[in-house]
């Protein structure tokens, strides 16, 4: 049986190849959960700041075990989780001000971060700790108490 923390983990890591992340129509973001720009939006904007060879930093934000979340606690609290880290996201521009910042999500618990490369770990940093900070008002009071969830796979393993 694995047992996972509640809060689990939000990563900020570096970008995949742009095929794994713009495949499609780069239109992944379900706009009515997250009031920030979605994957096409999100894909114009890498581009044009490529486009001016200016050093630039794209961190993919995932939160861990979201799926398990969402099995447990349900789609409306997954989607509160969501639209609570879409805020966060945003709120960087102003923690961050003249590091240029453009957040935007694709769609499930995928986000993407674009930011000038002189503050890009510490920016990085600040959102572990934010969505660290945030994350145990996401869980109920037995699963806060007891420090883990307990959730069944979909394919019938307890986790």
């Amino acid at each position: 049986m694995n047992r996972k923390k509640p809060g689990g983990v939000l990563r900020a890591g570096s970008f995949p190849a742009e095929d794994q992340v713009f495949g499609g129509n780069g239109d992944h973001g379900d706009i009515s959960l997250s009031p920030i720009p979605t994957g096409l939006a999100v894909k114009k904007e890498a581009i044009r700041r490529i486009s001016t060879g200016a050093p630039t930093a794209f961190l993919s934000v995932d939160i861990d075990d979201f799926r398990a979340y969402k099995d447990n606690y349900g789609r409306m609290n997954g989607d509160r989780v969501i639209r609570h880290v879409a805020v966060m996201l945003l709120d960087l521009k102003n923690d961050f001000p003249g590091e240029n910042v453009f957040a935007g999500y694709f769609g499930g618990d995928d986000f993407a971060v674009l930011c000038d490369t002189r503050k890009a770990e510490e920016l990085a940093l600040a959102i572990a700790a934010g969505f660290d900070a945030m994350a145990p008002s996401f869980y109920n009071e037995v699963d806060r108490a007891r420090g883990f969830t307990i959730s069944k796979e979909r394919g019938a393993e307890i986790r």
